[in-house]
C-alpha cells in the first residue's frame, strides 16, 4: 500500500502503542523483549513494576483526574503473548515469530475481502496480526497516557503464554505482583458486542488400558477399517455442534459387526491427535474370520448409513475405507478383549454433559473422547473435560473413573484448570451492561464460553476471588495468517473502558 496502514488512526496513543507491540517478538514462552518494553514505559511514566516467577508483570498505576486515589485498584489485564503463524509462501518477507509483519488495510464486501488504503479493518496478509492480545494490552497502555481521562488506581497485569496453555494465569503468585484489586478488566473478548461473564474449566484424564497380545490363528484375515473426513473442531467452543467423533464412530461401527455375529480381534486402534479438538479420523487393523470377512463389509456399510442419517446436516459425511491389511502384524488381543475394548470406548462420555441454568444454550460440562493409541498390549486414551462449575467438573471425573474402573484400565487426572461460573448479578456486568446501553443505544450479549479463559484461573489464583468481565474489539481469524481488527470497533470498546473506569474512579458500580 502507498500509505502507512496505521497512520491516523484514532485513538492516537492506542494506535502508536499497538504499532511498537507490532515491531516486538513476542511468541507464546518467548516474551522477554515485551516484558522489556513494557518495564521500560513504567519507568518512563514513573510507574512502578512488579513481577512472579513465571515471568507475569504487574504495573500500578496512581489515580488521575479525580479518580479515588484511595480506593482498591482496578486490574486491568491482557496477555502479551501470540500465536506466531506465517504463511509459507508468502510473496514479501514475513515472520510472525521475528515481528515482520507487513499489514495492509481492507473492507468486507459480499464478493470477500477487498484491499483499500482506507478499509474498515487492519489485517497482517500473510502472518497472524497479533491483535490478540496486542490491541488489548495497547488499551492498557493508553489509558495511563491520556491526562484528560478519569480513571481509578490501575494495576496492569500482563501475563505470559496466555496461547499454550494459560500457564502465566495458572502460576500467576499474586504476592509477588503486589495485587489487591477485586476487580477485573479483561480485555481479550474478539466481539465488541459481547460481555463476557464466565468460562469453562478443564481437566484431561489420561487412561491405560492393557490386556495381553497372542498370535492370530490362520483362518483369519486382516482388514484395515479407516474413517476420515468430519468437522472435527475445537472440544470446548463445537463441543456442544452435534458433530461426530471419530473415535466413537469407528467403536460403533466394530460394535455394529459384533452385534450381528462377526467376531473380530483388534490388533490397533487409534484416533485424534489432540486432547482439545473433537477427532476427525480413526483407524484400526482388525481380524475376523475369513468366512465371514464379507459379513463384516456388510456390517460397516450398515454402520456408514447410519452414521450418515444421525449427523445428516450437523457434520460432512465421513470417508470410510475398508481394506486387506498390509501390515505384518499376526498379534492382537482375544476376540473377547477385543469387544471389552470397544464398548469401553462406547461408555466414556464424548460431547456435551450438561446445560447451563443461568445460560440454557451454554454447555455446563463436557467430555472430549480425544485421543487414543495402541502399542502392543497397551491402549492408552485421553480425555478432556470441561465444566464451568467445580461440582460438574468432579462429577464427569467420577464418571469417566467409574467407567474405567469397571473396565479394569487406569485412569490418572492431569493438567486441572477452573472455570469461571456466569454471575448475571456481578456489580462490574451489571455497571459495563448499563454503560454498553447508554453509549450504543443497544443491548449487549451477555455471554459466555465452554473453553478456557484466563479470567477463571485469575479469579482462583486471588483470594477471596474477583469479580470480573471482558470484552474488547471485533477480531477475526485470530491463530492464523489473516488475522484483522476492526479499526472502529477498537474505538467502540476504548470508550467502554474509558467510561467504566471513569464509573470506578467515582465509586460508582450502580
Amino acid at each position: 500500500m502507498s500509505i502507512d496502514p496505521l497512520q491516523g488512526l484514532q485513538p492516537q496513543r492506542l494506535w502508536e502503542r499497538f504499532q511498537q507491540l507490532l515491531c516486538i517478538p513476542r511468541p507464546s514462552k518467548h516474551e522477554d523483549a515485551v516484558m522489556l518494553f513494557l518495564e521500560s514505559w513504567a519507568t518512563e511514566h514513573g510507574y512502578t513494576v512488579q513481577r512472579d516467577d513465571v515471568g507475569n508483570r504487574c504495573i500500578h498505576v496512581r489515580a488521575a483526574a479525580g479518580g479515588r486515589g484511595k480506593g482498591l485498584p482496578v486490574i486491568l489485564q491482557s496477555h502479551v503473548d501470540i500465536v506466531a503463524a506465517t504463511e509459507s509462501n508468502a510473496p514479501v518477507p514475513a515472520d510472525a515469530a521475528k515481528a515482520v509483519i507487513p499489514l495492509d488495510r481492507v473492507n468486507v464486501t459480499p464478493s470477500g475481502l477487498v484491499v483499500a488504503e482506507d478499509g474498515g479493518w487492519l489485517r497482517a496478509p500473510y502472518t497472524t496480526l497479533g491483535a490478540d492480545n496486542g490491541i488489548g494490552c495497547a488499551m492498557g497502555l493508553a489509558v495511563c497516557e491520556d491526562a484528560s481521562l478519569t480513571r481509578p488506581p490501575l494495576e496492569l497485569l500482563f501475563t505470559v503464554d496466555e496461547e499454550e496453555g494459560l500457564t502465566g494465569a495458572l502460576k500467576m503468585d499474586p504476592g509477588q505482583l503486589g495485587i489487591t484489586g477485586k476487580t477485573l478488566l479483561n480485555l481479550d473478548t474478539e466481539d465488541d458486542d459481547e460481555l463476557t461473564i464466565g468460562c469453562a474449566g478443564g481437566r484431561d484424564t489420561e487412561i491405560v488400558w492393557t490386556r495381553p497380545q497372542s498370535s492370530v490363528e490362520s483362518g483369519w484375515t486382516a482388514l484395515r477399517v479407516e474413517i476420515g473426513g468430519l468437522k472435527g473442531g475445537h472440544s470446548g467452543m463445537e463441543i456442544n455442534a452435534g458433530r461426530a467423533n471419530a473415535i466413537r464412530v469407528l467403536a460403533q461401527f466394530l460394535e455394529t459387526a459384533a452385534q450381528q455375529g462377526v467376531d473380530s480381534r483388534l490388533a490397533t486402534i487409534d484416533g485424534g491427535d489432540r486432547r482439545n479438538a473433537i477427532p476427525r479420523s480413526s483407524a484400526a487393523t482388525v481380524f475376523v474370520p475369513a468366512a465371514k470377512v464379507d459379513a463384516f463389509r456388510h456390517a460397516i456399510d450398515q454402520a456408514r448409513a447410519q452414521l450418515s442419517e444421525q449427523f445428516a446436516g450437523r457434520d460432512n459425511a465421513a470417508g470410510v475405507s475398508l481394506q486387506p491389511s498390509p501390515g505384518p502384524s499376526a498379534q492382537a488381543f482375544s476376540p473377547v478383549d477385543s469387544q471389552s475394548l470397544i464398548r469401553f470406548l462406547l461408555s466414556l462420555p464424548a460431547g456435551v454433559v450438561s446445560m447451563t441454568p443461568e445460560i440454557p444454550a451454554l454447555p455446563e460440562s463436557s467430555n472430549n473422547l480425544a485421543v487414543v493409541t495402541t502399542n502392543g498390549s497397551s491402549v492408552k486414551i485421553a480425555c478432556n473435560s470441561r465444566s464451568s462449575t467445580s461440582p460438574a467438573m468432579e462429577d464427569v471425573g467420577w464418571t469417566i473413573h467409574s467407567i474405567c474402573g469397571l473396565a479394569g484400565a487406569d485412569a490418572t487426572t492431569t493438567n486441572g484448570y477452573p472455570g469461571w461460573k456466569p454471575n448475571l448479578h456481578s456489580p462490574i456486568l451489571q455497571l459495563t451492561a448499563r454503560l454498553y446501553r447508554e453509549l450504543f443505544q443497544s443491548e449487549p450479549k451477555i455471554h459466555a464460553v465452554h473453553a478456557g479463559l484466563e479470567c477463571g484461573v485469575l479469579s482462583a489464583r486471588v483470594a477471596g476471588g474477583l469479580d470480573a468481565v471482558s470484552f474488547g474489539p471485533n477480531i477475526k481469524g485470530n491463530h492464523a495468517p489473516g488475522e484483522r481488527v476492526e479499526i472502529q470497533s477498537v474505538q467502540k470498546s476504548y470508550r467502554l473502558l474509558t467510561a467504566t473506569l471513569a464509573h470506578l474512579a467515582r465509586g460508582d458500580m450502580a
